[in-house]
């Protein structure tokens, strides 16, 4: 199987519609909703400014 990213979002519930549509348009595909993890730098440097 192949990847291939179909579009991005910024939040979950606008990638879930989405993903709802295109199963309805495209029933014998299948599609799945991932994510792109942040860098474990910018989290540390993230966290650092919330204390």
């Amino acid at each position: 199987m192949q990847r291939q990213v179909v579009i991005r979002f910024r939040r979950r519930n606008d990638a879930d519609s989405y993903l709802k549509v295109l199963t309805q348009t495209r029933p014998s595909a299948k599609f799945i909703v991932a994510f792109d993890a942040p860098p474990v730098a910018a989290q540390s440097a993230s966290e650092a400014a919330l204390v």
